[in-house]
């Protein structure tokens, strides 16, 4: 492992990178990676490279790469990040920003293979308490001294000839819900091999359908959930369902939500509200072309707000969101929002207790595990509850009154099982210490 001052110091290095002699190639990867991880880069002051066993590349490497004339390898150029000028044995929690790797190919667009970078709340430009929700995971990263855990959002690149964005989007989403639920972990081999393809090969490829997604998805026990947005709505019994409720919800039961139009597919993996009121997404884009084309942005990651979403998805009619699911849950956000919204629902119910016009009550719908509320409030009867529930809170103006739990693994259909507790008040709500 060599220590380096720069990037470009490293790329110029025959030990590393190939392709080291080429200096216009060399210049533009520099740049190339200097506008898509700015921030970490900006904060560095020297970078560790390794030669590094990555399975990602080890995939890729075997179903093309490996029949081309590249001079490249079957390992990558791990680099790590350090926020101070120091020796290897010097790095600990305190220094350590997180690393990329990069695939040993002449190109300079899709060089970078992933990325676990520390996460920082800063490289969003917002204060802390703008932050509502942000989905991230633990990862580690041993040296020969010592193991370094922290917190990062795992993102994967497109190589452009075997992946693509729906692939490295997969990917993503993979492995955040392997880390965080224990889903089934995909890697390139598997998702490849579940893909059945639609021009007489899988590669390479020529990008995925959305119905591609799909089966992917639920051949590996994702339970996908696809939701076709018409202008960043759906209809409902005449009730329009907008994409900032359905993206909310997802984000607040911890899950990812893959958003689909114009032939690109980027992950939302969280959002933020600013003093003003103004709500902004987290997207991540393997590619960065999304953020390039429509938002003026070259990062891996940017908070967008809704409002240039609606800008950017308005001359396409129609907009998907492929949202994961979990195992034993029938009771989805549409069934509950119906729930909630119908003459005669629960809002109602809610309005009529507390004497309040219904532009006065507002709620907050989040998907629970039953033991989670369990161990959170002492003196709610849920024994004939399945294993996850619907917390649904409520709100007079923005003064949290009370709450509601539906039964999630009811079917929408079964008016036996699908129970609910209609309203407990804030003040006889006993929290467990």
């Amino acid at each position: 492992m060599k220590r380096f001052v720069s990037i470009k110091e490293l790329l110029s290095d025959g030990d590393y990178y190939p392709y080291y002699n080429d200096t216009i190639l060399v210049d533009e990867i520099d740049k190339k990676l200097l506008s898509r991880f700015e921030y970490h880069i900006n904060k560095s002051k020297c970078f560790f490279a390794e030669i590094y066993v990555e399975r990602e590349w080890r995939d890729l490497y075997s179903l093309h790469y490996c029949k081309t004339n590249y001079d490249s390898s079957d390992k990558v150029i791990r680099i790590h990040f350090v926020s101070s000028k120091v020796l290897q044995k010097d790095i600990n929690n305190s220094n350590y920003l997180g690393y990329i790797t990069i695939r040993p190919i002449p190109v300079a667009l899709n060089i970078v293979s992933r990325a676990r970078l520390l996460y920082c709340i800063d490289m969003y430009n917002i204060k802390k308490n703008e932050l509502v929700i942000n989905q991230t995971m633990n990862t580690s990263v041993n040296f020969l001294h010592t193991r370094i855990t922290y917190k990062t959002f795992p993102y994967t690149t497109q190589d452009s000839v075997v992946t693509v964005c729906a692939h490295a989007d997969i990917l993503m989403l993979s492995k955040y819900l392997y880390k965080n639920f224990n889903f089934n972990f995909l890697s390139i081999n598997k998702l490849v091999d579940s893909i059945t393809p639609t021009n007489g090969r899988k590669t390479p490829s020529q990008g995925l359908t959305v119905q591609n997604i799909i089966e992917v998805l639920n051949e590996n026990n994702y339970n996908p959930s696809l939701i076709r947005l018409n202008n960043l709505k759906i209809d409902i019994k005449n009730m329009n369902i907008d994409f900032k409720e359905i993206v909310d919800v997802t984000l607040r039961s911890g899950l990812l939500a893959m958003f689909v139009f114009s032939n690109h597919v980027v992950i939302i993996s969280g959002f933020i509200i600013k003093e003003n009121g103004t709500k902004e997404y987290i997207i991540f884009d393997d590619s960065t072309y999304f953020m390039n084309k429509y938002f003026d942005s070259s990062s891996y990651s940017s908070n967008v707000t809704f409002s240039k979403i609606q800008k950017a998805t308005e001359q396409y009619e129609r907009q998907f969101l492929i949202i994961p699911t979990f195992d034993r849950f029938y009771f989805k956000y549409k069934d509950l929002y119906l729930l909630l919204n119908v003459k005669g629902g629960l809002k109602d119910a809610i309005c009529k207790l507390n004497k309040k016009a219904k532009i006065d009550i507002a709620y907050e719908a989040t998907l629970i595990e039953t033991i989670v509320l369990k161990q959170r409030f002492e003196n709610i009867d849920l024994k004939n509850i399945g294993h996850f529930v619907w917390m649904v809170k409520w709100y007079l103006k923005d003064t949290f009154i009370g709450m509601s739990v539906v039964d999630a693994v009811a079917h929408c259909n079964d008016r036996y099982k699908s129970i609910k507790i209609e309203f407990i008040k804030v003040d006889d709500l006993k929290r467990r210490v």
